[in-house]
């Protein structure tokens, strides 16, 4: 546990700069809530009505694997998102290693909207959670949370998936998702397309 609460100070200071010690055990506390919720979720949903989840893990070098959780293809506006993957069902408390994350850390936001990139404002075309692992086979939880263009609406979806260099199978105890008024999805798609006319940009931006 030592060791975690090490590697979540390193991460901080690397990621903010040197800052406050209150400020440090905020950022601490909330990556503990995060990976807590991904922990304890009981049922989870397999896919999305907002966004589009994919996967891939490979084989490095050294024999070890890497995977990738790509979450793009917003289907209407995401803003503030956090993202976290949680390897094999372990607890934070036996956690010996950072869990993939994004939006925990960092100084800026990350937002996704549909059709327009533009990384200068934190407008980006993709998110990608990655990790190592020393099996070829891995279970992970997933999160997304954001919030509406208004930050009045907040939307948080857990995910569970067995993941193998073939590829992602959904794995855990089905929850449905929650049916959207189609109508209510074209209409907040169109306005926020025009959201201070961001431009396409044909790179995607990698975030680990």
């Amino acid at each position: 546990m030592r060791k975690l609460i090490g590697m979540l100070a390193v991460a901080a200071i690397c990621l903010q700069g040197c800052k406050a010690k209150n400020e440090l055990s905020a950022v601490e506390t909330k990556y503990k809530g995060y990976y807590e919720a991904v922990e304890d979720v009981a049922k989870v949903q397999d896919g999305s009505l907002y966004y589009d989840m994919r996967f891939e893990m490979t084989q490095l070098q050294d024999g070890s694997y890497r995977y990738y959780i790509f979450i793009d293809q917003p289907q209407c506006g995401m803003f503030d998102i956090v993202a976290m993957a949680v390897e094999n069902g372990v607890s934070y408390e036996n956690a010996t290693k950072m869990a993939p994350s994004v939006g925990i850390f960092e100084d800026h936001v990350y937002n996704m909207i549909p059709n327009q990139v533009y990384t200068d404002k934190g407008y980006v075309e993709g998110i990608v959670l990655s990790g190592e692992s020393d099996s070829p086979e891995i279970d992970v939880k997933t999160l997304v949370e954001w919030h509406d263009k208004t930050r009045e609406n907040d939307y948080r979806e857990f995910g569970s998936y067995h993941l193998t260099l073939d590829g992602a199978t959904y794995n855990g105890e089905k929850k449905e998702i929650v049916q959207i008024v189609e109508e209510k999805v074209e209409e907040e798609t169109v306005e926020e397309e025009s959201i201070d006319e961001v431009e396409t940009d044909d790179e995607e931006e990698v975030v680990e």
